[in-house]
């Protein structure tokens, strides 16, 4: 008997089209074939489009999930969506569509405020990080002079300047041109910065290794000081422009 096979075209939510494509291939029913999009349909052409559509999504749901206690007491302006939910009479319910563009674009602001919470910690994190190292005036990546390397890094543990000399001492005795200080010590952590003749850097490193000792890694161009005044303006600036969007929600 002569079957006919049937098209069917299928519009689906991204994050659950592999769902649903093995669901129907397990029934024996879909053989996934290249087609159009319907009319009001596109593809992302770009990681930077789709992440805008991921973005425009978490606004929208989180309008649902406001409008969803819509019926409250009436309180002015934007805020009155955002109220705890008192239930009144649902014949006083109306909300017209400037209320509810205005209700998108707050949860807009509300979204790109969280967003940019998580860039200002992180910045303020960044700051503190480099704390320990605001003694030493030189770039850890500096170039020095007249055949010299300096070495910048930290030792997991509380070490005296002259016990970490005196290590390094009994670890490679021939090693003495090199000059090393001590830029913080706490608890648990020592920074130093050594200087040694180039080509026996090395030699020191290795040394220092047998104490715990790890490369300090700059994570912007500039002195400690100079790259954490760089976190806190920009921690400062971020601040501000959270300040400004909860404020178009208020």
């Amino acid at each position: 008997m002569k079957q006919t096979i049937k098209t069917v075209e299928i519009a689906v939510v991204a994050s659950r089209a592999a769902e649903l494509e093995k669901y129907l291939a397990h029934r024996g029913v879909f053989e996934p074939c290249e087609a159009d999009l319907p009319a009001g349909f596109e593809t992302a052409s770009s990681a930077e489009e789709l992440s805008e559509t991921e973005s425009e999504l978490a606004s929208v749901e989180r309008l649902l999930t406001v409008l969803s206690g819509i019926g409250t007491k009436e309180k002015s302006g934007i805020a009155g969506l955002f109220a705890s939910p008192e239930p009144v009479d649902d014949s006083r319910l109306c909300v017209d569509e400037a209320s509810l563009a205005d209700a998108l674009n707050a949860c807009r602001s509300l979204d790109r405020a969280e967003e940019l919470q998580t860039k200002m910690l992180r910045a303020r994190t960044s700051a503190e990080q480099l704390e320990p190292w605001l003694r030493l005036d030189a770039s850890p990546d500096r170039e020095m002079p007249d055949g010299a390397v300096l070495i910048v890094g930290s030792i997991a543990a509380r070490y005296p300047e002259e016990e970490i000399n005196r290590r390094i001492a009994v670890i490679e005795p021939s090693l003495e041109e090199f000059e090393l200080r001590t830029i913080y010590n706490g608890d648990n952590l020592t920074c130093i910065a050594a200087v040694c003749l180039k080509g026996r850097e090395n030699v020191l490193e290795n040394a220092l290794r047998q104490l715990g000792f790890s490369r300090f890694t700059p994570p912007e161009t500039g002195t400690p000081s100079e790259v954490r005044d760089k976190y806190l303006s920009r921690a400062d600036e971020l601040d501000a422009e959270i300040t400004r969007l909860e404020s178009e929600v208020a």
